[in-house]
């Protein structure tokens, strides 16, 4: 037997739950329907494939001028405006920051491959899932992370030989920065588990 939102129920005895709510067109929310795909998915997977990646890199492209843009603009401001020592701090201290954030665009990338199978799938309880442990482990890591970078800054500092004019400054800034790594990482995670839809 059927019902409203629940389709008939497989072979294991588990009921399979549409994604969809009953008489909603998924054409309006970016699904893929069954049978022909439209115009718009023809123009994405025929023809030529050099137009359909610039179509998929530009936006990429265009994020990652914006923001070193936006790092070569603070460069400029914090050296004019607090001096070349405090440059010294903020640019040795997010060398860390950075790798760090390598991991975790790792995370969110692997965590938007199990989403974007899932809606195609018309999981939505998959989605869920994934989503629900991917935020969860994000936030207990980053958590873990911002209180071992902020007892650890001292001795990373002295790892990358930071010069003594410039040590107070970067031990400052280091430190709250692992203060806002929960919230970066997180928002990092979504952004990458967006892409997966």
């Amino acid at each position: 037997p059927t019902s409203a939102g629940m389709s008939d129920q497989p072979a294991t005895g588990r009921p399979e739950f549409e994604l969809f709510a009953p008489g909603t067109d998924a054409r309006d929310i970016g699904a893929m329907p069954p049978g022909e795909p439209d115009a718009r998915e023809r123009r994405l997977i025929e023809g030529d494939i050099v137009p359909t990646l610039a179509v998929f890199a530009l936006p990429l492209l265009t994020t990652n001028i914006l923001h070193s843009l936006a790092g070569t603009w603070s460069a400029i401001w914090v050296s004019r405006t607090l001096g070349p020592d405090s440059l010294i701090a903020v640019v040795n201290a997010n060398v860390f920051m950075f790798m760090l954030m390598g991991a975790v665009m790792g995370i969110g990338t692997a965590a938007g491959i199990a989403i974007g199978q899932a809606f195609g799938a018309g999981d939505s309880h998959a989605v869920k899932r994934t989503v629900g442990t991917a935020l969860s482990f994000i936030a207990a890591f980053s958590t873990l992370l911002a209180a071992a970078g902020w007892a650890a800054s001292p001795y990373l500092l002295v790892a990358i030989q930071m010069p003594d004019s410039a040590f107070a400054q970067a031990l400052t800034f280091m430190r709250y920065t692992c203060l806002a790594i929960p919230s970066i990482f997180t928002f990092i995670a979504m952004m990458m588990m967006l892409r997966g839809r």
